[in-house]
């Protein structure tokens, strides 16, 4: 059963910047074990997402709701970590493709959808639904920018 998200408090990135809340990938054992946590940054420390390849992060000294600085990354970066880590996890294949609006947080929040899955397609994603979810959610919104060659802002 997936329980509500409690928002961990702020903390500084490679910036020096307060960043949004973070998830716990790190902490998720599959991730831990494999010693994913270096993938951390390319698909955690954004601002905004854009559908072109960039060689490195641009930071700009730019506040926004969540931090000092505004770090804009390309998708192809987020995607890459994001795939890796949900293969990595295992991702069920049922986990919703396109998520419009609320989707992917109600397909979590639904213990009957994810018991199924867990039942059809074991794995490390049980053991923490709630790092699950921020890999999916963030796996989604680099795949739309790049489907829809629109940027993301996280606000």
């Amino acid at each position: 059963m997936c329980t509500a998200r409690q928002q961990p408090q702020s903390i500084r990135n490679s910036y020096g910047a307060n960043t949004r809340p973070s998830p716990r990938l790190c902490r998720h054992p599959s991730c831990a074990a494999q010693g994913l946590c270096s993938r951390r940054s390319s698909l955690l420390d954004w601002s905004v997402l854009l559908p072109l390849p960039l060689a490195e992060p641009l930071v700009l000294d730019l506040p926004n709701a969540h931090d000092d600085v505004t770090v804009v990354r390309s998708a192809d970066q987020a995607l890459a970590a994001a795939r890796h880590l949900a293969q990595v996890i295992g991702l069920p294949p049922q986990t919703p493709q396109h998520c419009d609006n609320l989707e992917i947080g109600l397909w979590f929040d639904d213990t009957e959808a994810t018991s199924a899955a867990a039942a059809t397609h074991p794995g490390a994603w049980t053991e923490d639904l709630d790092s699950t979810f921020y890999v999916a959610t963030y796996l989604r919104a680099a795949q739309h920018s790049l489907q829809r060659h629109a940027p993301i802002s996280y606000t």
